[in-house]
């Protein structure tokens, strides 16, 4: 299952904020059948328009669980486990996804209110690097 956006097939403007990305829906026309997609485009916009941030906590809490040994009656062990589960620690509105705590803030701000919400709670603003057309 593919759940990518790809890349909108607008040309990227002139002076461009590699940090700034944004969603839109793009027309497709295939037999006539008109549909619209959503794809991801970098944009120049941020500083002057608002938008739903989401902060990135790479802070990690680790919760470690041990098993005792246990012996048998002859002496021999019988077996250790070991398991360690990482959690976002105490704050819900942080989300476990592939190794990093996420967290999408309900209130559009503009881009540097966003950026200074996230370093506030020890997290950086969700930037994405590399993305796929």
């Amino acid at each position: 299952l593919d759940i990518s956006i790809p890349k909108c097939s607008l040309k990227a403007p002139e002076s461009l904020d590699r940090n700034c990305i944004a969603a839109r829906y793009e027309k497709t026309i295939i037999d006539d059948a008109v549909s619209y997609d959503p794809c991801i485009f970098e944009s120049n916009e941020c500083s002057s328009m608002s938008a739903v941030p989401v902060c990135v906590d790479k802070h990690l809490k680790s919760d470690s669980a041990f098993i005792q040994l246990t012996e048998v009656g002859d002496g021999s062990i019988v077996s250790v486990n070991t398991t360690i589960d990482y959690s976002c620690g105490d704050d819900k509105e942080y989300h476990l996804v592939n190794g990093f705590c996420y967290k999408i803030n309900v209130h559009e701000i503009t881009w540097q209110e966003a950026k200074s919400q996230c370093e506030r709670e020890n997290a950086a603003l969700f930037i994405p690097e590399n993305f796929e057309a």
